[in-house]
């Protein structure tokens, strides 16, 4: 049988199939691949979070945000890292700063909705990706470090989280 470039056959011997297409099809010639494009599209956004569209809740959103602006209580949207590409990697979980630990959660959050989908780079154990990147990220940076430091794990230890978070943690 001759192999696609995209397909990869893990040492466990379950396929993972990666497709990185600029026009993927979506359309279907069977009941069958209708049922894995609907699947997989589904899981795509349950991933990314997207919550159903609300008129109503977008423009009182706006409202909002526009009386918070007139009034100087705007918040600024960006927060600044506590640490550097080159401290990161040396950083333990109780000095990560407001930055950091909204990565964290917000990748955790993802896990939460991944469905049938499944993290390949950062997780568990996936250092030996780090080699295909040009230059080092600072999320996949935190991330490692955040599985190195056995982070996954947050609900089986105390682990010390900022009070900003407390109200906002999901654990599984």
């Amino acid at each position: 049988m001759k192999r696609r470039p995209s397909e990869h056959l893990r040492a466990s011997a379950r396929p993972w199939l990666l497709e990185v297409n600029v026009f993927p099809s979506f359309s279907s010639s069977s009941p069958y691949d209708k049922r894995i494009k609907t699947q997989l599209v589904a899981d795509v956004f349950t991933l990314l979070g997207i919550p159903p569209y609300s008129h109503d809740a977008v423009e009182s959103a706006c409202k909002e945000e526009q009386a918070k602006r007139l009034q100087g209580q705007s918040k600024s949207l960006s927060i600044t890292r506590s640490h550097a590409v080159s401290t990161i990697k040396s950083a333990s979980l109780n000095n990560l700063g407001e930055a950091e630990w909204r990565l964290i959660l917000e990748s955790h959050e993802e896990n939460m909705r991944s469905g049938h989908l499944t993290r390949i780079y950062p997780r568990q154990g996936s250092g030996a990706y780090s080699q295909f990147f040009a230059s080092p990220r600072y999320t996949n940076l935190v991330l490692e470090r955040w599985f190195q430091l056995g982070g996954e794990l947050l609900g089986a230890r105390k682990l010390h989280i900022p009070a900003w978070r407390c109200g906002e943690v999901l654990v599984s």
